[in-house]
């Protein structure tokens, strides 16, 4: 899964595993085209671990939570606000 998101960012972009199946992608300077265009390349991209784990009978999921980062807000805030916008 780490290396289907990896593949699916740019270099100046940074993705983290935060726990269990969750991981967080923060995009430098990408707007709303830029960063729908990542989620999309993201979802597709988890078609193929299917393959390489050799599972193509069960179905991968992908929710998707997009937050602005604003002034003064925490890593705490912002991981919290993606996950409400699930």
């Amino acid at each position: 899964m780490g290396s289907a998101i990896r593949n699916s960012i740019r270099e100046s972009d940074l993705a983290a595993r935060i726990g269990g199946e969750e991981f967080a992608v923060f995009l430098v300077e990408a707007g709303r085209d830029k960063t729908l265009e990542i989620a999309e390349r993201i979802r597709q991209n988890m078609r193929g671990v299917r393959r390489a784990v050799g599972i193509e009978d069960r179905e991968i999921t992908v929710s998707i939570g997009i937050c602005v980062h604003g002034p003064g807000q925490t890593l705490n805030d912002i991981l919290l606000r993606a996950d409400q916008n699930l």
